[in-house]
């Protein structure tokens, strides 16, 4: 579970550290470094990033529900709503930062991740853990490359 925590924390502050360097802040012909990015990768633009960013925090609070709901396992069900308290507060900071910019958060979910949900909701018990420890694990490690 401690790597759980770790990844959150993790994804957290690479959400709100680029919100709070302005990389949304600024106008969408700007471009912001895609955090974990190397060398000869292209730079996200701000619009790309601010949907990635809403559909990542939307995802991880909508799944983090669905485990405290679904997880049989006491320490996933609080790893959940650990999820649902630090993506809602990094969307809140992303809806507030864009505020007053030529960015826009998506409403719902893109297909990718309503996928993902929709085969997260079809499960229960030890087959919704063991689902739902993949995805974090997956998803902590894939969603900021580009």
């Amino acid at each position: 579970m401690q790597a759980f925590s770790v990844i959150a924390v993790a994804s957290a502050w690479i959400m709100s550290s680029a919100i709070v360097t302005g990389a949304v802040a600024q106008s969408s012909s700007q471009t912001a470094t895609s955090p974990g990015m190397t060398g000869k990768q292209a730079p996200m633009s701000d619009d790309d990033f601010v949907k990635k960013a809403t559909m990542t925090n939307k995802f991880e609070i909508e799944a983090g529900r669905l485990a405290g709901m679904k997880a049989s396992d006491g320490k996933l069900k609080a790893f959940g709503q650990m999820m649902v308290t630090d993506h809602g507060a990094a969307l809140k900071e992303l809806e507030a930062a864009i505020q007053g910019t030529s960015a826009t958060a998506p409403v719902l979910l893109d297909t990718v991740h309503q996928t993902k949900l929709d085969a997260l909701k079809s499960k229960s018990g030890g087959a919704f853990d063991a689902a739902y420890k993949a995805d974090m694990r997956r998803d902590t490690t894939i969603q900021w490359r580009c």
